[in-house]
């Protein structure tokens, strides 16, 4: 059974990183479509990672440790170090500037807890259910 959960978290993964990039790419005119959409689906995106590594954990740690990182990699963003890297020539360093992003906002923070709470909801509803 862990094993078809795993394949499940693995295509959920591949779903919400599709809909991530594509959020980045389609334009709505729509600050909640354009911009804060993909903040949570990142969110759920490392919930699922999270998910994968550690399938036995409940979902209230899941969300907590998820949000830690989310509000460290927003936090990470007044150091200017993220922005020094979305300037560097290196397409490596822009690509880590680009996950971590680069400039803080307690707005993202929030996208972030919606995420959280939307993917621990489900997580709660669908997995912790059959245990």
């Amino acid at each position: 059974m862990k094993s078809v959960r795993r394949h499940t978290l693995i295509y959920l993964c591949l779903i919400v990183t599709a809909l991530g990039v594509i959020s980045r790419f389609v334009r709505f005119e729509n600050a909640i479509f354009d911009k804060y959409l993909g903040d949570a689906l990142y969110a759920i995106l490392f919930y699922l990672l999270i998910s994968i590594l550690v399938s036995d954990l409940r979902a209230i740690i899941k969300a907590t440790i998820v949000f830690i990182l989310m509000v460290t990699f927003e936090l990470f963003q007044l150091t200017r170090i993220p922005m020094a890297l979305s300037q560097n020539e290196n397409v490596l360093a822009r690509f880590a500037a680009m996950l971590l992003g680069t400039v803080f906002s307690w707005v993202d923070i929030v996208a972030y807890l919606v995420g959280i709470v939307i993917a621990a909801s489900v997580d709660m509803m669908k997995f912790e259910n059959r245990k």
